[in-house]
């Protein structure tokens, strides 16, 4: 006989839910800032014949978000009085549930919690707030604060695509195909860089023109 299929809690649903539309909007905006910054050289010298002040500003604003999408929810699960929507409370309704996977998905919310310690000092003191002596050191050239680098990215992406992988298997949900997201569809950033293309040929446009 076929085991029943395991019934998601409410409180396990509440959490995972909303939690895997967040991991499935961070792919999009890794998929979108691939497809404009990281597919090739040529693709940047393009950006770069059309507006190159423009696009280095859109690089780091995108990128700078890019990361702060995983600071969040790699956050505690309790900041002051305030919940937040986390991996970690996701590890705790688990665990509420089911105690002992629960344990198994805290294990796999500590591999996903030494990204965002590892790169604590560099969202708190350039992002979130200009924190002095590092502010001064940026602008002087001097600054010592390490942002993660895009392969440490997509190793924690990875790392939460498998965490929410097996809590959807252990309920008897389907998979979510986050990586679905990586590829193009109608309308991202590929379709602007086809059109670029298109006006330079049209326009046969130099290097540094307009």
């Amino acid at each position: 006989m076929t085991p029943p299929t395991p019934t998601t809690p409410t409180t396990v649903a509440d959490v995972f839910g909303p939690l895997d539309k967040e991991l499935l909007d961070i792919h999009v905006k890794r998929s979108l800032f691939t497809q404009l910054f990281g597919t090739d050289e040529a693709r940047v010298v393009l950006l770069n014949r059309f507006a190159p002040t423009f696009f280095a500003f859109v690089q780091l604003i995108f990128f700078d978000d890019l990361v702060l999408s995983l600071f969040r929810v790699t956050d505690p699960s309790m900041m002051g009085p305030w919940p937040n929507l986390t991996f970690g409370r996701l590890a705790d309704v688990v665990a509420d549930d089911d105690a002992t996977f629960g344990a198994s998905v805290a294990a796999k919310v500590k591999l996903i919690d030494a990204f965002r310690k590892a790169h604590a000092d560099w969202r708190h003191k350039r992002i979130a707030h200009n924190h002095l002596p590092a502010t001064q050191a940026r602008w002087a050239g001097g600054s010592t604060l390490n942002g993660p680098s895009l392969e440490q990215v997509d190793q924690v992406l990875g790392c939460m695509r498998r965490l929410m992988k097996g809590v959807a298997i252990h309920y008897g949900k389907g998979a979510t195909p986050y990586q679905d997201a990586l590829r193009p569809i109608p309308g991202d950033a590929s379709a602007l860089v086809r059109h670029l293309e298109e006006l330079a040929r049209l326009k046969e446009v130099e290097p540094g023109e307009a």
